[in-house]
């Protein structure tokens, strides 16, 4: 994964980072060692895709989302692999309003958690 985050292919918004600060577990400390390599801030770029993925959205669902006092990440993370051409890595199931049913509509990419580890483990 170091190695992923050194060659800037393990890419996130900074969104992301917000969401998982709450549970202060490892993921967050091994995210926040790596904060400045990994996460993305908002640009214009992202903000204009952010509007077109909230399109795509049940727009009674993200009335609800953004009523949510926590943060959300999934947007943004859409809306970054959109821009970025990358890969999501989720382990939702495809279903209204989640990660792969809005980037399935986006026409981005995105693979299961065992799915990432098939394409990033080395050839024999």
């Amino acid at each position: 994964m170091d190695e992923l985050t050194k060659q800037a292919r393990l890419i996130a918004p900074l969104e992301v980072y917000d969401e998982i600060r709450v549970h202060e577990d490892e993921i967050f400390n091994w995210c926040s060692d790596r904060k400045k390599q990994i996460f993305f801030d908002v640009e214009d770029d992202l903000e204009d895709m952010i509007k077109i993925v909230h399109s795509k959205y049940d727009q009674n669902y993200l009335a609800l989302m953004a009523a949510n006092l926590g943060p959300w990440a999934d947007p943004w993370v859409i809306a970054l692999s959109k821009l970025r051409r990358a890969t999501i890595v989720c382990s939702e199931k495809v279903r209204p309003n989640s990660i792969p049913f809005i980037a399935k509509i986006m026409e981005v990419k995105y693979v299961s958690v065992l799915g990432f580890f098939d394409e990033i483990q080395p050839t024999k």
